[in-house]
C-alpha cells in the first residue's frame, strides 16, 4: 500500500507535468538504456522507477541522496541493480524503505543516476533485496559495478587499519592481511613492485555512513570494544557507495570481528634464564611537554607514564633497551622509580649515560634487574649520525661468569625527506628518505659491536632497537650480511611484525645476534600491545585509560636467553670443541672435536683461518694463524656425517 507522496520533497515547479515520463526498471537506467538520451547541457529523460534504499547519504550532516536498488533484479552478474537518487532534505527516509521517484537521468561519466526529482512515495513495511556474492578485490575491477548494492562477501576480511576508526567512523579491510613490501622483498625489485601494487589494490574502506567527525557512536561500532588490526570477520554485508573520499562500504547491521585479542604477556620465550627486550616509548618525557613531539601537557605525560610503567611491568625483563626516553637522566630515573614501586622484592636500576637534558630530543637508555644482573664496565656511545641513540653495554648475570654485549639503537628516521639530497632523498624503492645514512649508521653498529667486544671481553653480540628500516631494507641486510642472525625472523617467523603504517604492517624494531650469541637464544617474540591498537586508546586519544595497550606506536621485541659462563662455551649436547685459551698469551686448544672442520671468524665476520681438527686434543699458536689479540667466533662442523652437525664457540685471545 502506497504512503503520501513525501510533500518536504516536491520541487516548487510540478516536473512531471512538464515532461513526458515512463516507468523503467533501475537496471535499465544503469544498463544507460536512458541515460544514453542525457545531452551536455544535461537534458534528458525524466523516469518513473522503484526500489528498495539500500544506503542513505549525508554531507554536512544533512540527508543530499540515497541509493536505490532494484527489489528483484535482472539476475545479470555483469549489470549494476541499483541507481543513485540525489534527492535533499529526505531525513524521514532509511534503509529498508521501497520507494517510488521521478526524475531525472543523468550521467557523471559511466555512472548514472536520478536528479531533479519531482516526486517521491514511500510504500509502507520494511523490504529487503538480495544480496550480490562478491569476493575481494578479485571482483572489483570496476568499482562503478557495484555502486550501490547490498554485497555480500563470501570470504574473511582483516582490519589492516583503524587509524581514522574515531576521526572518520572508518577501518580498512582487506583479502588478507597485508606486509609491508620492504620487510619481505627486497627494495625495489619486482617482487616488492608487485607486493605494492597487491596491497594498493587490496584496501576497502567500511564507514559508519555517517560524515560527523569525533562522533560518540560509530555506527556499527560501540566504541569500547578494542577493534586491532589484525582481526577478522567472515560474510560482511554491505553497501558500496560512492563518497567526496572514495568508494567505501557502509556495514548492513553489526559485523562480528574476532581473533588478534590483547596479549597479556610475551610468548614464545623458551627455557630462558634472562629475559631482554627492546621498547620505542614514543617520545617518553619527564618535562619539556608541548614542543611538538611527546606529551602536550603535564596531563597527557601522566598518562603516558602510567601506561609505559604498566607495559614495562608486563614484559617484566631483566634488562630493558629504550628508545626514545628523553635525554639526561630524569625521564629515565623516573621509570627506574615506578618500576621499584611494589614489585616484591625486584630491584630495578638505570645506566647513567651521562647526557644532560636537551628539550624534546631523545636517546637510548638501558634499565636492569640489579637483583639479577650488573654491568661491566661502562656504558659506550656511538655517535656515527644521530648522537645518543647507539649505545653499548655489556650485562654478567649475577654470581656466574656469563657475559654479553648488548647493544641498542635509534637510527635516522624515514620522514622529513623534504631536505634529503643525494644518496638520502627517497630513491621510490620503498626504502623512504635517509636511507644513506642509515646504512652508514648500520655499518657503524657492526664495527661498534665488535669494538665493544674488545672493550668488554666478550664476544656474545645482541643488538637491538628502532633502525627505521624493514628486514629487506640495506641498512637490516648490512647487519646480517656481517653473519647477524634476524632472531624475530627466525623464531617468530617471516609475518612477524611490530609497526604499522598504511594499513600495512612490518619488523622496524629488531634484535640481531652474532653466532656465538645466538646459540645463546632461547627464544624471541613481539608483544602486540600497540601496533594493532587505534590511536584513541594512546595517552593522547579520547580514551587513553591507565592500561599497557597503545602505551606507544611500536611494539616492544622480547628476546629469552640462557647464558653459558664465559670461560667454556659448550655445546648444546655438551660434547664437542670446549676452548681454552689462557694457559700461555697466544696458545689455545680444542678438546673433543676429532672430525671437525673449524672455522675461525673475527667478531665483524671475516674469515681468519679455516683447518681440519685431526684429534681430540688439538692446540693452535694464534700467532701462526694470523690471530692478534681480540674475540673470535670458532665455528665446528662435522666430517662426513650423515646429519652434519654445527657448533659455535668463543676464543678470547689477550697479548
Amino acid at each position: 500500500m502506497r504512503c503520501v507522496i513525501l510533500s518536504a520533497l516536491l520541487c516548487a515547479v510540478c516536473f512531471s507535468g512538464m515532461y513526458a515520463q515512463r516507468a523503467v526498471k533501475i537496471y535499465d537506467i544503469t544498463a544507460n538504456a536512458c541515460a544514453s538520451k542525457t545531452n551536455a547541457a544535461g537534458d534528458g529523460e525524466f523516469v518513473r522507477t522503484a526500489g528498495v534504499v539500500t544506503a542513505v547519504v549525508k554531507e554536512g550532516g544533512e540527508v543530499c541522496g540515497v541509493f536505490v536498488q532494484d527489489e528483484f533484479g535482472d539476475g545479470d552478474e555483469q549489470t549494476n541493480d541499483a541507481v543513485y537518487v540525489r534527492i535533499a532534505g529526505a531525513d524521514s527516509l532509511s534503509a529498508g524503505d521501497k520507494i517510488e521517484v521521478t526524475g531525472l537521468v543523468v550521467r557523471d561519466g559511466a555512472v548514472s543516476e536520478i536528479c531533479r526529482v519531482a516526486d517521491v512515495s514511500r510504500f509502507a513495511g520494511r523490504y529487503s533485496v538480495e544480496p550480490r556474492k562478491v569476493v575481494f578485490p578479485d571482483d572489483f575491477s570496476d568499482y562503478r559495478d557495484f555502486v550501490g548494492m547490498l554485497l555480500e562477501f563470501d570470504q574473511t576480511l582483516w582490519v589492516t587499519s583503524n587509524y581514522d576508526l574515531e576521526r572518520y567512523g572508518q577501518i580498512t579491510l582487506s583479502g588478507e592481511r597485508l606486509m609491508t613490501p620492504t620487510d619481505v622483498e627486497l627494495p625495489g625489485s619486482d617482487g616488492w613492485k608487485s607486493l605494492a601494487e597487491n596491497n594498493r589494490e587490496n584496501c576497502i574502506i567500511l564507514d559508519d555512513g555517517s560524515d560527523e567527525r569525533y562522533p560518540d557512536h560509530i555506527g556499527w561500532y560501540d566504541g569500547e570494544t578494542p577493534l586491532r588490526t589484525g582481526m577478522m570477520t567472515d560474510g560482511l554485508t554491505a553497501v558500496l557507495t560512492d563518497t567526496e573520499r572514495g568508494y567505501v562500504l557502509v556495514a548492513d547491521g553489526q559485523p562480528e570481528f574476532y581473533g588478534n585479542e590483547r596479549p597479556a604477556a610475551p610468548e614464545g620465550l623458551g627455557d630462558y634464564e634472562i629475559k631482554v627486550c627492546g621498547f620505542n616509548l614514543e617520545y617518553y618525557l619527564a618535562d619539556s611537554y608541548g614542543q611538538g613531539y611527546g606529551p602536550d601537557n603535564a596531563s597527557e605525560a601522566a598518562r603516558q607514564h602510567a601506561k609505559t610503567v604498566a607495559a614495562l611491568r608486563a614484559v617484566d625483563a631483566d634488562i630493558y633497551g629504550l628508545v626514545e626516553v628523553q635525554t639526561g637522566q630524569k625521564a629515565i630515573g623516573k621509570l627506574c622509580d615506578a618500576l621499584n614501586d611494589n614489585t616484591s622484592g625486584k630491584r630495578y636500576e638505570y645506566v647513567d649515560d651521562g647526557s644532560s637534558t636537551n628539550g624534546t630530543y631523545t636517546k637510548c637508555g638501558y634499565i636492569y634487574r640489579s637483583d639479577r644482573v650488573y654491568p661491566v664496565g661502562g656504558i659506550k656511545s656511538n655517535d656515527r649520525g644521530v648522537k645518543n641513540r647507539k649505545k653499548g653495554q655489556a650485562f654478567r648475570m649475577n654470581g656466574r661468569e656469563a657475559t654479553f654485549v648488548f647493544l641498542i639503537n635509534h637510527f635516522k628516521s624515514k620522514s622529513g625527506g623534504s631536505g634529503a639530497t643525494g644518496g638520502d632523498a627517497d630513491q621510490g624503492d620503498g626504502q623512504g628518505a635517509y636511507n644513506e645514512a642509515r646504512v652508514e649508521e648500520a655499518l657503524s653498529t657492526v664495527a661498534f659491536a665488535e669494538q665493544c667486544a674488545e672493550y668488554y671481553g666478550d664476544g656474545d653480540v645482541l643488538i637491538m632497537g628502532d633502525l627505521n628500516a624493514y628486514s629487506m631494507e640495506d641498512p637490516v641486510r648490512s647487519i646480517t650480511d656481517a653473519g647477524y642472525v634476524n632472531l624475530v625472523k627466525e623464531m617468530a617467523g617471516d609475518d612477524a611484525y611490530s609497526y604499522s603504517y598504511q594499513s600495512a604492517v612490518g619488523l622496524l624494531d629488531h634484535a640481531l645476534a652474532n653466532s656465538t650469541m645466538a646459540g645463546q637464544v632461547t627464544g624471541c617474540s613481539v608483544f602486540h600491545i600497540n601496533a594493532d591498537e587505534a590511536a584513541m586508546y594512546g595517552y593522547d586519544g579520547s580514551r587513553p585509560g591507565d592500561d599497557m595497550y597503545r602505551s606507544s606506536d611500536h611494539d616492544p621485541v622480547v628476546v629469552g636467553i640462557r647464558l653459558a659462563d664465559d670461560a667454556d662455551v659448550v655445546a648444546p649436547d655438551n660434547s664437542v670443541a670446549i676452548v681454552h685459551g689462557r694457559e700461555e698469551p697466544g696458545l689455545f686448544s680444542v678438546l673433543n672435536a676429532d672430525r671437525h672442520y673449524m672455522k675461525i671468524v673475527s667478531v665483524g665476520g671475516i674469515v681468519m683461518c679455516y683447518t681440519q681438527i685431526t684429534s681430540d686434543a688439538q692446540t693452535f699458536d694464534a700467532r701462526a694463524l694470523g690471530l692478534g689479540a681480540g674475540v673470535y667466533v670458532l665455528q665446528f662442523t662435522e666430517i662426513k656425517a650423515i646429519e652434519p652437525k654445527q657448533f659455535v664457540r668463543k676464543l678470547i685471545l689477550t697479548e
